[in-house]
């Protein structure tokens, strides 16, 4: 087998991917008749890793030959024995994360088809605020004062 960096992929330290002037680097792992299978490599120090959107959809994507490797850290001290005996593969990750891409993409359309600008009232989303732009037209239709007042008084019983 030979070893090759890919150009997208791998993290080697706590929340921060490896990168090089292409971009984030995954492992490839090839044999000499051209089968591949791609290794996302991450290290930790708590009970969770995180991968980027980009990563998990090349591990569903390429189901059957994605693995990922965790290397939990547990002191500071770190040597290939070390790496060895505490390293865990996972090489059908992309099955497991087949479900939440699924959802992701879901999630993704709902925002779209919010955001959606209708006639007099758009959805803004940025981040995980969400914000309802209403358009003068609504404003400029409403009731003034006294049609409002005389609303609040029908809307509460009471007569004028």
């Amino acid at each position: 087998l030979r070893i090759t960096r890919t150009g997208w992929g791998s993290d080697f330290c706590i929340e921060h991917d490896f990168v090089d002037e292409t971009g984030e680097v995954a492992f490839e792992l090839r044999s000499a008749h051209g089968t591949s299978f791609l290794v996302e490599l991450k290290s930790t120090i708590g009970p969770t890793i995180a991968m980027s959107e980009k990563q998990g959809n090349e591990a569903v994507k390429g189901r059957g030959s994605f693995g990922l490797c965790v290397v939990p850290l547990q002191s500071d001290l770190i040597s290939p024995e070390t790496v060895r005996k505490t390293a865990r593969f996972v090489p059908d990750i992309g099955r497991l994360l087949k479900d939440s891409m699924v959802n992701l993409k879901t999630l993704r359309d709902l925002e779209v088809q919010a955001a959606f600008s209708g006639d007099d009232v758009e959805v803004l989303i940025q981040g995980s605020e969400v914000l309802y732009k209403v358009k003068e037209p609504v404003w400029t239709g409403g009731l003034d004062f006294e049609d409002f007042v005389n609303f609040l008084l029908r809307f509460f019983g009471v007569s004028s």
